[in-house]
């Protein structure tokens, strides 16, 4: 199993472990980044969720690096319980 750290990661590592988790949290955040960025030029008024236990790491790193997602990133770790605890109540 991945567990992130804190904080990101030297991007250039200097040794085999720091580069292989460098590589992946990196490459995976600049997918994130780019699938993010097209959303909100299709969808400028729109806002990304990120959920889950990565959720907060995720949110930090790619506020990080794109000033213009700051506003627009929210997370919410509890998402999908409340979620299920809409399905048991009657809609109005």
């Amino acid at each position: 199993a991945l567990f992130l750290p804190e904080t990101l990661p030297d991007r250039w590592a200097n040794n085999t472990s720091d580069a292989i988790l460098s590589g992946v949290i990196y490459t995976t955040l600049a997918g994130l980044n780019n699938y993010i960025n097209d959303w909100l030029d299709h969808f400028p008024q729109s806002s990304v969720l990120l959920t889950g236990g990565d959720g907060p790491f995720l949110q930090r790193s790619l506020q990080t690096d794109n000033i213009a997602q700051r506003t627009q990133l929210i997370g919410d770790r509890q998402l999908i319980f409340r979620g299920m605890q809409g399905c048991g109540q009657p809609n109005p």
